[in-house]
C-alpha cells in the first residue's frame, strides 16, 4: 500500500478520535496487522477488503443481523460480474463486467 493510502487512513482514524484497536476490530483485522497497514507496510488482502466491506461493516453497525452476508432471511442487494474470479477485477478496473444487478429483491 501505498504511504499516501497509509496516511490518509491513520489521519481519518485520529480525526474521528478511534484507536487502533478499534479500527482493528471492526475490519476484521489483528491490531498488529492494522498497524502495519496505518504504516504502509502491509497491504489489506482481497478476502480481508471484502469482509470489511461487507459483513463487519454490518457488524460495526450492529446490523449483522439484518445485512452483511448472504443467509436466508437477511436483505441483499447483489451484482453478478461475468469473469473467472472475483480477483480478475483488480487487475481490470474500470472495466464493466456487471450482467445482472438486483437491487431491493427486484432486478434493475
Amino acid at each position: 500500500m501505498s504511504t499516501k493510502y497509509a496516511s490518509l487512513i491513520k489521519t481519518l482514524r485520529t480525526e474521528r478520535g478511534l484507536s487502533q484497536s478499534a479500527v482493528a476490530e471492526k475490519l476484521g483485522l489483528s491490531r498488529q496487522s492494522y498497524m502495519a497497514v496505518e504504516r504502509g507496510t502491509r497491504e489489506m488482502t482481497l478476502p480481508e477488503v471484502l469482509s470489511a466491506i461487507t459483513y463487519n461493516a454490518a457488524k460495526s453497525l450492529g446490523l449483522e443481523k439484518e445485512i452483511g452476508s448472504l443467509e436466508v432471511g437477511k436483505k441483499a442487494d447483489l451484482a453478478f460480474f461475468d469473469v473467472p474470479s472475483y480477483e480478475y477485477l483488480l487487475y481490470h478496473y474500470g472495466d464493466n463486467f456487471c450482467k445482472k444487478v438486483i437491487y431491493s429483491g427486484k432486478q434493475a
